[in-house]
């Protein structure tokens, strides 16, 4: 059986055709999402891209939506999405419209540990959070064996827990949010910020980017390398806090395992390491102990094969 599989991300959109028997992807599509879209216009988007995607339409079980943010207790509608700035968005019931398929929706990284747990890494394992650090940070917490959801559905929003009280603003209207100081997009700001104010040092950097979006972890990883102090001060206060952020996570939930991905750790898998490290020092001895740290072994697909899979089923 077929699905689509739907990744709407902080920075571009990942959309693919999903076995959902054996966890394949068979065929992807990727695009950028414009800043300021509004939920008409992309499912617009959606809807030529479906086109582009598949052949014979009529093979299909439906779509599955994954998104960062608050998704409602039913799952049909997006509470609140801080990296689109969407605020009570019926998705499922536009997109439905739209293509004429059954719809389902669920979180980005909760669909991400279904990924894992269903043909990944975490396949027979009961307990453990996946946390994938990208634009933003996410997580998607299974404990025996269910996905923890919480009251109100927003269980695992991990980004927004505050790390350091008054610190940096986050798109939540918080300040000192754990993703404004590991969250990609906002490593991007600071050296941004560094360069306008001509706080960076030139001899360090090979081209000096002209715009926020040439800015990437892998270019503030290289100039921290070569001695640049801003960066060097950013990369060390985003290993600090990630590995603070985690180790907290498993002295709480005690899982058997701690499941990396997004892009950050893509371009900078020596975090993990870095993760490592921090549990072992700052964790409940007997957690730390027990706990396996590991990269994401579905990657960049986590999250649209999990979605794929859920087939509009709410109580996993």
């Amino acid at each position: 059986m077929l699905a689509i599989g739907i990744d709407i991300g902080g920075s571009k959109i990942r959309m693919g055709v999903i076995d959902v028997g054996e966890g394949r992807v068979l065929k992807t599509i990727e695009w950028h999402i414009r800043k300021g879209v509004n939920p008409e216009e992309l499912v617009e988007e959606i809807a030529l891209k479906l086109r582009q995607l598949i052949e014979k339409p009529k093979d299909l079980k439906g779509i599955g939506i994954a998104a960062a943010g608050q998704i409602a207790i039913d799952r049909k509608e997006i509470i609140f999405s801080p990296n689109l700035a969407w605020h009570n968005v019926s998705l499922v019931e536009m997109l439905k419209q739209k293509t004429g398929y059954e719809v389902w929706m669920e979180n980005d990284v909760r669909s991400a540990a279904i990924g894992e747990m269903r043909f990944g890494v975490a396949k027979g394992i009961s307990d453990f959070i996946v946390i994938f650090v990208g634009t933003g940070i996410g997580s998607g917490i299974v404990v025996d064996g269910k996905l923890l959801r919480g009251v109100s559905n927003t269980a695992g929003e991990v980004g927004h827990t505050i790390l350091q009280p008054g610190g940096y603003p986050c798109s939540c209207g918080n300040r000192g949010c754990f993703e404004t100081y590991s969250g990609g997009s906002y490593l991007s700001k600071k050296l941004w910020d560094r360069i306008k104010t001509k706080r960076i040092n030139k001899n360090k950097i090979k081209k000096i980017p002209s715009d926020i979006n040439e800015i990437n972890v892998s270019l503030i990883q290289d100039m921290a390398k070569d001695g640049d102090e801003s960066a060097i001060e950013i990369w060390e206060e985003a290993k600090f806090f990630l590995g603070i952020g985690i180790a907290n996570l498993v002295s709480i939930f005690n899982p058997e395992m701690i499941i990396l991905g997004g892009g950050v750790i893509e371009h900078a898998p020596s975090l993990i390491e870095d993760v490592k490290i921090a549990i072992k020092k700052d964790s409940v001895p007997a957690s730390a102990k027990m706990v396996k740290v590991v990269r994401s072994s579905l990657g960049a697909y986590a999250t649209i094969i999990g979605v794929a899979s859920l087939g509009g089923n709410i109580d996993i």
